[in-house]
């Protein structure tokens, strides 16, 4: 006579979901080894390429959000988690037309700065502030600069915002001060 038994309950794992609100670190071992293997195909990828750097920056980001009042020694605020989450939106939104930054700082009038130097003389800085305030300084080394306020909730004008910049930083010129 034959036994049935029933197979064995399946053991059940927690997985670490990866989405836009996790700290964009891999930290199960299928995971890191999957982005390992990415990381040596990444030079045959343009896409992965760029995926890694922005995640770098993304990494970066993260990192100010462990930062104290006072971090300067100058009375300077921590950035707040709203700075921090704008930030993340811009990055989002330079990933998307691979427009990459040169530095993520923290901001000493309080919140996230992000910065940009280019081949020519011309130089940008986005601030995300901790009172709310978002805004784009194109600058060049000439002594010109013009400041954009900058809603990031509309996403027709920040394509707009985002070409421009991307123009300044390809050497067009700001008007005279």
């Amino acid at each position: 006579m034959y036994n049935y038994a029933p197979p064995p309950t399946p053991r059940i794992t927690l997985v670490e979901a990866v989405d836009r609100t996790s700290a964009r670190t891999l930290r199960i071992p299928t995971f890191r080894r999957l982005n390992e293997g990415w990381e040596r195909s990444a030079g045959s990828s343009e896409y992965l390429t760029r995926f890694r750097i922005f995640e770098e920056m993304i990494h970066e980001l993260d990192n100010l959000s462990h930062l104290t009042n006072d971090w300067n020694a100058y009375g300077s605020p921590a950035p707040s988690p709203n700075a921090i989450e704008a930030a993340d939106r811009i990055l989002n939104a330079l990933q998307t037309i691979f427009l990459r930054p040169t530095r993520i700082l923290p901001s000493a009038e309080g919140g996230v700065a992000i910065t940009f130097l280019s081949a020519s003389q011309n130089r940008a800085v986005m601030e995300a502030l901790n009172n709310g305030e978002r805004f784009i300084l194109l600058y060049d080394l000439n002594g010109n600069n013009e400041t954009i306020e900058w809603q990031i909730t509309d996403p027709s004008s920040s394509m707009a915002l985002l070409e421009r910049l991307r123009n300044h930083l390809r050497g067009s010129r700001l008007a005279s001060a």
